[in-house]
C-alpha cells in the first residue's frame, strides 16, 4: 500500500510538476508578450517624446518667428504712423497749393478779362480811329472843295447882289477876325461837327483881313453864310 500510495503520490508530483510547468512556460510567454509590449510602448513613448520635442522645438521657431513678426509689424506700425503723419503733411500743403493756385487762377482769369477787355476796347479804338481817319478825309476833300470854290467866288468879279430882305445880323464890314474867333470858340462844344469847318475858315479869312482885325464889306454874306448859326 506503501509503495502505491507513494507511485500515486510520485504521478501526483508529476502532474504537478508538469502542470506548473506548463504553468511556467505560459507565464513566461505572458511575460515575453508583456516586454514586448512594454517594449513596443517604450519604443511609441520614445517616438511620440521626439515628435513632441520635435513639436516643442518647431513651436519656439514659430515663437521666435512670431516674435520677429511682432517686431517687424511693430516697426511697419511706426514706419505707417511716420508716413500718415508725412501724408497729413503734404495734403496740408497741397490744400495750401491748391488754395494758391485757386486764387492764381482767378487772377489770371481777371487778366484774361482785363486783356480781353483792352483788345475789345484796342479794337473799338482802332475802329473809331479808321472812322475819324475816312471822316477827316472826307473833310479835308469836302473843305479841299470848299476852299478851291471860295477861291473860284474871289477870283470871280462880284455880281450884284439880288434884293433880298435884310437879316438880323450884323452890318456888312462889321465881321472881324477876333469875333469869329471868339465865336468858335464858345459854341464848338455844342456844334462838335461844325468846329473844324468853322477853324478852317476862320483860317483862311485871316489872310484877307486888315490890320485891325476887320474884313471886307465883300466876306459879309461868305460869314452869314458860314456863321449864321452862332451870329446870333
Amino acid at each position: 500500500r506503501a509503495e502505491a500510495e507513494f507511485a500515486g503520490r510520485e504521478r501526483s508530483l508529476e502532474e504537478t510538476a508538469q502542470q506548473a510547468a506548463e504553468a511556467s512556460r505560459e507565464a513566461t510567454a505572458r511575460l515575453e508578450k508583456v516586454r514586448a509590449e512594454l517594449d513596443a510602448a517604450s519604443a511609441d513613448l520614445a517616438g511620440r517624446e521626439q515628435e513632441a520635442a520635435e513639436r516643442e522645438r518647431r513651436l519656439a521657431d514659430r515663437q521666435t518667428e512670431l516674435e520677429r513678426r511682432r517686431a517687424e509689424t511693430a516697426a511697419a506700425g511706426e514706419t505707417l504712423a511716420r508716413e500718415r503723419e508725412a501724408l497729413a503733411a503734404e495734403q496740408k500743403e497741397l490744400g495750401g497749393r491748391e488754395e494758391e493756385l485757386a486764387s492764381r487762377r482767378d487772377v489770371q482769369r481777371r487778366l484774361t478779362d482785363e486783356l480781353e477787355r483792352a483788345a475789345q476796347a484796342r479794337e473799338r479804338e482802332r475802329a473809331e480811329n479808321e472812322r475819324v481817319k475816312a471822316a477827316l478825309a472826307e473833310r479835308e476833300r469836302e473843305l479841299d472843295a470848299l476852299e478851291r470854290s471860295l477861291r473860284e467866288r474871289l477870283a470871280a468879279p462880284p455880281e450884284p447882289a439880288p434884293a433880298l430882305e435884310p437879316l438880323p445880323v450884323a452890318p456888312a464890314g462889321a465881321f472881324t477876325i477876333e469875333r469869329l474867333e471868339r465865336l468858335v470858340d464858345e459854341h464848338e462844344a455844342d456844334h462838335p461837327e461844325r468846329a473844324e469847318e468853322w477853324r478852317a475858315y476862320v483860317a483862311f479869312l485871316r489872310d484877307f483881313a486888315r490890320a485891325d482885325g476887320g474884313l471886307p464889306p465883300t466876306f459879309d454874306g461868305l460869314v452869314q453864310e458860314v456863321f449864321g448859326e452862332v451870329l446870333g
